[in-house]
């Protein structure tokens, strides 16, 4: 399903494992290559939600093909309008509007911000709390060329799947060698059954902030590969299967999704530059809360 779509491994990863749980986080934001690929990558997305298989997406039943043909009346998509340079908050008053209206065709809604990278300040605010906590039977998708466009408010609230390079790479093999030990190091810690071990753990990037977003975004990737793992799968993205089985054995494939969620979000802060030693303690409760979770 993924062979028209330029995208990452641990992106791909991410999706399929969401697939496969059958939990789609409902407020994602797609980021880099093209806008072409964005939209299908959106699109793929989008008809995850509105399939009617018991292994969405199929791209076969009807809601499916429809979506495929950009012809579905329950996935929206939303644009600048025309001799305009942006999206404005008319547009988003138009969506909630949209929102809370009953889907005419399928059991949910999708809406799709073409990019978002053109949202005034104003627009994002705006459509801030719908984005956080939409109608139970809406899922927003936005796509943008860099998450960087968009207001921190923005990223902390939704799934940023990032389909281009991945950050690590290009890095020097010294930063790579200790990026990698660093996750692993805290991947381990995390399935320990005292919580305090990772928390320890995190005081590696009060000396050593530049490795918080890279390290977050490789974080995902274990949890992701482990995703995988717990589902039956083999091809995995982080670099080592051992830490990564460890973590399937010892979460479920429901919190595993959840941490890939989380960990996400904190890249997302980081990149936007948001206080180091906040987010280092947003990472060890909000890891902590989803692990609470069966």
């Amino acid at each position: 399903m993924f062979e028209n779509i330029t995208m990452s491994d641990a992106a791909r990863q991410m999706i399929s494992a969401f697939f496969k749980q059958r939990r789609i986080p409902h407020a994602i934001i797609l980021e880099g290559t093209t806008e072409d690929n964005r939209m299908m990558a959106a699109k793929l997305l989008a008809a995850a939600f509105v399939c009617e298989s018991e292994a969405p997406p199929c791209l076969k039943c009807r809601q499916c093909m429809k979506v495929r043909e950009g012809v579905h009346p329950d996935v929206i998509v939303f644009d600048k309008e025309s001799g305009k340079t942006a999206i404005g908050v008319d547009t988003i008053r138009k969506m909630k509007s949209s929102a809370f209206i009953t889907a005419n065709d399928a059991d949910k809604k999708v809406f799709i911000f073409k990019e978002a990278q053109t949202m005034t300040v104003q627009s994002q605010n705006a459509l801030l709390k719908i984005f956080e906590e939409p109608p139970e039977d809406v899922a927003i998708i936005m796509t943008c060329d860099s998450k960087e466009t968009l207001l921190e408010t923005v990223l902390s609230r939704g799934t940023v799947i990032t389909l281009g390079q991945s950050q690590i790479s290009g890095v020097s093999d010294k930063l790579a060698e200790r990026i990698k030990s660093v996750s692993r190091e805290l991947c381990e810690s995390f399935c320990s059954e005292n919580e305090f071990e990772f928390m320890k753990r995190t005081a590696v990037f009060e000396k050593e902030k530049v490795l918080l977003s890279p390290v977050a975004e490789m974080m995902a990737s274990y949890f992701a590969s482990a995703a995988v793992i717990k589902s039956g799968g083999s091809s995995l993205t982080c670099p080592d299967r051992e830490t990564a089985e460890k973590l399937s054995q010892r979460f479920t494939l429901s919190q595993l999704v959840r941490f890939v969620d989380v960990v996400l979000n904190i890249k997302a802060s980081a990149d936007n530059s948001a206080n180091a030693n906040l987010t280092v303690t947003r990472l060890s409760s909000t890891l902590a809360n989803a692990r609470t979770k069966g």
